[in-house]
């Protein structure tokens, strides 16, 4: 099966982002409750994703962890901003990349039964965007190439 690794990271990150404050434990998670997020952002379910995920980044970037969490303290910071979340998700893609099987154990955890599918639904323009992106790079590279 193809698993696409832009798909994956802006999956990952749409289901990273509202989390990422307790994730990594910022100041702002001590302004906001927990119970509330997860409320808001797809149950219990949503938080244990985001939680499997982001064990498996640390486990697995270690070479480039450093700047993962740097970016992901930018975004938990700001969890709705699209901007910081395509920086994110463009940050994993080549990291993903170099690993196909990291891209399907994330892609596995994401694509697990959950309750409410709606959280990722939501983001699902933000993914788009992403592989758009990510396509155009591409092509401008290309473009540049043949000059």
């Amino acid at each position: 099966m193809f698993v696409s690794t832009e798909r994956t990271a802006a999956s990952a990150v749409a289901i990273l982002a509202p989390f990422l404050p307790f994730l990594l434990r910022t100041k702002k998670s001590r302004s906001q409750n927990l119970a509330d997020v997860i409320a808001e952002h797809g149950g219990p379910a949503a938080w244990d994703k985001a939680q499997a995920v982001w064990q498996t980044f640390e486990r697995n970037l270690q070479d480039d962890i450093e700047e993962v969490q740097g970016l992901a303290l930018g975004l938990a910071a700001r969890p709705t901003d699209e901007g910081r979340r395509a920086t994110f998700a463009a940050l994993l893609i080549p990291l993903l990349k170099e690993q196909p099987q990291l891209t399907r154990e994330i892609f596995e955890q994401l694509n697990g039964p959950m309750p409410n599918q709606q959280s990722l639904a939501d983001h699902g323009n933000f993914i788009d965007s992403v592989e758009k992106q990510k396509k155009a790079s591409t092509k401008n590279k290309n473009k540049d190439k043949q000059r």
